[in-house]
């Protein structure tokens, strides 16, 4: 099983924990696709979220790319930064 790790705030962990928040965004940065183009497709995956000093596992139903190449001016806001190229992580269950 591969493995991501990103830290998040209270106020988005919490809204994860209750399933209201299903989806995890990140913005298309070099960071984030070393990290994630390699397991786009991939069913073996899952994800840690550390929050101050609590630390959530969640398995990782599929990690997707998505590209505004349109030039309409269409964006992704995550946490207040504008991205035209992000990816969508989807969570499965939580992993005990």
């Amino acid at each position: 099983m591969k493995w991501i790790s990103t830290t998040i705030k209270r106020k988005w962990m919490d809204k994860i924990l209750s399933g209201e928040k299903r989806v995890e965004f990140k913005g298309m940065t070099d960071f984030w696709k070393t990290r994630l183009l390699p397991l786009c497709g991939r069913g073996d995956v899952a994800i840690n979220f550390l929050c101050g000093r609590e630390s959530y596992k969640y398995n990782v139903l599929v990690v997707e790319g998505f590209f505004d190449d349109l030039d309409d001016g269409a964006y992704k806001d995550i946490d207040g930064v504008r991205y035209n190229e992000w990816f969508e992580i989807t969570l499965g269950g939580r992993i005990e």
